[in-house]
């Protein structure tokens, strides 16, 4: 394992590969298939106990069931803050990853709520269908529709727009588009509609409204950064407003977001190869090197990427583009 700095922390320490570290704490998988946590140090040390299913850390809290017994909430020492045996009254069957300081949870009759990360329920399980949180928002399908949503009758069926607090922004008919992405960002939500046959997408606000109308020359959206997204016009993606304005022409194999004025693009030079770059929202290049492939900054700390500059060395860049570290004897 290694920092952000370069430094390796230590070496053929574990059989297994360990998870990535959150909060200073990373799990690695034993040989009978469970799981272990430690802290993230030069002699790792192991805290807690033994873990049948595990979660990564999000803000100090972490979502573990030891063998046998229900999902519990605990801290960085391993402490539990709660268990999750019951929620309202209900048995609880699982729980997914905390997303934005919120986690889904079902019941063994398939319904689903919202947890905080205190474990106090902030949406009660009354949904057949419930996606993760994002921007402060769920998506949500009623049990009372769960019968018509089996059988494929669309136009019987709702899709809620939930707040963190369990009020309902908007509904609308699940039959009003073709597709719909699973999470809000930045207050904004990617739609699909048919238009003469073919797939054509545009984004709706909180409210319901549509910002971005969909149209021909938008055949698929990225990510979203503000009043700005990624899109896929058939041939290439590009970035455009929602004023409809293009500002990065179609033209890259992909691009995308990765935080504020950044983005990576990945540009296919032939039938077999492919290298990557940080750009500007104006397509200006961020540094003077491309790569053979780079991860997104938001991947880690904001600060920091592993980007391969060639096929026999890994180094890590900050946001300027400049080399901190190259790591040619830990990859391959």
């Amino acid at each position: 394992m290694i920092s952000l700095d370069g430094k390796v922390l230590f070496s053929e320490e574990f059989k297994n590969k360990p998870t990535v570290v959150r909060d200073s704490r990373f799990f690695v998988q034993t040989a009978e298939g469970g799981w272990e946590m430690f802290d993230a140090t030069e002699k790792p040390q192991k805290v807690g106990a033994d873990y049948a299913h595990v979660s990564g850390f999000r803000n100090g809290v972490a979502l573990v069931a030891e063998k046998g017994k229900p999902v519990s909430i605990i801290d960085t020492d391993g402490k539990t803050k709660k268990v999750l045996d019951k929620i309202e009254g209900k048995e609880v069957d699982g729980v997914r990853t905390f997303e934005k300081g919120y986690a889904v949870f079902m019941t063994v009759d398939s319904l689903f709520g919202v947890i905080d990360q205190s474990g106090d329920c902030v949406i009660k399980p009354e949904y057949c269908v419930m996606n993760n949180c994002g921007d402060g928002k769920f998506l949500a399908v009623n049990s009372k529709y769960r019968n018509d949503l089996k059988k494929g009758k669309k136009a019987k069926v709702k899709f809620t727009v939930l707040t963190t607090s369990g009020s309902t922004a908007f509904e609308f008919n699940a039959d009003k588009y073709e597709d719909v992405r699973q999470m809000f960002s930045d207050g904004l939500l990617p739609i699909c509609v048919k238009k003469d046959g073919k797939e054509t997408w545009g984004i709706i606000n909180d409210k319901g409204e549509e910002v971005v109308k969909p149209s021909l020359k938008i055949k698929n959206i990225g990510n979203i950064c503000g009043d700005k997204f990624t899109y896929y016009n058939g041939e290439g993606w590009g970035l455009m407003n929602t004023k409809g304005e293009t500002l990065i022409r179609a033209k890259y194999e992909f691009l995308y977001y990765d935080g504020d004025n950044m983005l990576v693009a990945i540009v296919k030079k032939d039938s077999d190869t492919f290298e990557s770059k940080y750009v500007n929202e104006k397509d200006e290049q961020i540094g003077d090197e491309t790569y053979v492939s780079a991860t997104p900054f938001t991947m880690f700390d904001g600060e920091h990427a592993i980007v391969k500059p060639n096929d026999k060395i890994y180094s890590i860049i900050t946001r300027d583009a400049s080399v901190i570290a190259g790591l040619p004897d830990i990859v391959n």
